[in-house]
């Protein structure tokens, strides 16, 4: 692969790509794990775009997913 198409990869700039983490830390250890991942790619053309929401099995149906999405799609917006 091409350095620059790496660069493009990693480096997507948050006009285009946002990436949102979600965490729980572990009251008794302390050790913080991702229970969720959201990500949106906006196409070059257009106003569309990919989304990919992640979400643990033990956290499904608790609204996590949605609340990515729309923090996601927040955040984008106001990159523009």
């Amino acid at each position: 692969m091409e350095h620059e198409r790496r660069l493009r990869i990693c480096f997507g700039g948050y006009d285009r790509e946002m990436v949102l983490v979600a965490g729980r830390t572990d009251p008794s250890s302390g050790e913080c794990r991702i229970v969720a991942v959201g990500r949106m790619n906006k196409l070059h053309s257009g106003n569309e775009g990919e989304v990919v929401i992640l979400v643990s099995d033990q956290y499904q149906k608790l609204g996590l997913g949605g609340e990515l999405l729309r923090r996601v799609i927040q955040l984008l917006d106001h990159a523009e």
